[in-house]
């Protein structure tokens, strides 16, 4: 399933464990943005998959996605993301991007 305002990840690198009843990764490596990044996945009887990832972009990533508003952005940021993925295809996603 693609999405535009999901990012594609590439080079995945990890273990995944799954039973009939759950599923679960830690440290899972990739690259999305053209940068390295780490999550965790895990979900329990509720069905509910909770992904933690966190990552770097650099400055050309942030002004392709903000555009003309971050002319004046320059060098890389961390960035931390909890992503719930729920029954029938709602995804809820929290992002936080720290600028210095």
């Amino acid at each position: 399933m693609e999405n535009p305002n999901i990012p594609t990840l590439s080079q995945m690198n990890g273990l995944l464990e799954f039973t009939e009843n759950s599923l679960t990764a830690k440290n899972i490596q990739a690259s999305a943005f053209g940068a390295p990044l780490v999550f965790n996945l895990n979900s329990g009887k509720d069905k509910v998959i909770r992904i933690a990832a966190r990552g770097k972009l650099n400055d050309e990533v942030i002004k392709q996605t903000l555009g003309k508003g971050a002319n004046y952005v320059s060098g890389n940021t961390d960035w931390v993301g909890d992503i719930l993925i729920q029954k029938h295809a709602s995804i809820l996603a929290f992002v936080e991007i720290y600028l210095v």
